[in-house]
């Protein structure tokens, strides 16, 4: 996919593309532009939900309102950076920690790689993939079989803001960076895709999402319910608190179903 260069005004007033109504809700700041086309069809999808919402939910009017006056506030802003600075700056401790637990659920795993880069397992021949890709040599064959089936699958991959997400040089002149510009929906679908297909039927998917009322959650949370026994949404008190972040748990999924395979076909082709 390319990134394609656009205007950031708005089809129907003419305004920015930001919209005060995604302003008011605190799904972008005032000074928010839609990078690329997709992203700009995704915002006016989302638009046209979060008005629907906003006139229908008295409770979603209320947290827009905290939103807004998050965005507003200068103490918002400084719990925020430090919030991200602690992120960011892990200590030592914390760092090596996480480091040794990740290397005993990789010996526990028996391989540890980037889900991104299973070519093979989302449909792609490694033939097919130019020689000029900037990450050619990086991408996988076939890691699971049509064995490797499980009861519960987690998809919380996420992106961190101090991954380097740099790719070599391409003949494409749109496309120089793409994992800067496309990494979180490649990582996102690439484990919905893979998870749903690998699943048992009547297994359990639990999905870290953001964002409930924006387009591309709401698909995702409709593909999930037309496919399983239970859908819900579940907000831990113990972390994400502050965030716009919340689990899906999908209970009874039926992997069989043919709107399950259509599904996991999407994504792939994402």
């Amino acid at each position: 996919m390319k990134n394609i260069s656009i205007d950031t005004r708005s089809q129907d007033d003419g305004g920015p593309i930001h919209d005060e109504t995604l302003v008011r809700v605190g799904l972008c700041a005032p000074t928010y532009q839609a990078s690329h086309l997709a992203q700009r069809e995704t915002d006016e999808k989302t638009k046209a939900v979060v008005k629907y919402v906003l006139a229908e939910a008295a409770e979603f009017r209320t947290l827009s309102d905290l939103r807004r006056k998050g965005w507003e506030s200068s103490d918002g802003d400084k719990a925020f950076q430090e919030q991200r600075k602690r992120a960011d700056n892990l200590g030592k401790d914390v760092s090596e920690f996480n480091y040794k637990l990740m290397g005993r659920i990789a010996e526990e795993l028996q391989r540890f790689l980037d889900v991104t880069m299973l070519a093979e397992d989302m449909g792609i021949t490694l033939a097919d993939i130019p020689a000029d890709h900037p990450d050619a040599a990086k991408f996988l064959p076939r890691q699971l079989g049509e064995k490797d089936l499980f009861n519960l699958v987690l998809c919380d991959g996420h992106i961190l803001r101090t991954q380097d997400r740099s790719s070599g040089p391409t003949s494409d002149p749109d496309n120089k960076n793409y994992r800067e510009l496309y990494e979180i929906y490649r990582l996102k679908y690439v484990q919905l895709a893979l998870g749903l297909e690998h699943m048992k039927p009547g297994g359990t998917l639990v999905v870290l999402l953001h964002k409930v009322e924006t387009w591309n959650t709401l698909c995702t949370f409709r593909r999930l319910a037309r496919i399983s026994d239970r859908v819900q949404l579940h907000k831990p008190h113990v972390s994400h608190t502050t965030r716009s972040s919340f689990y899906l748990v999908a209970t009874g999924v039926d992997s069989t179903h043919p709107e399950a395979a259509d599904s996991v076909a999407k994504w792939k082709a994402v």
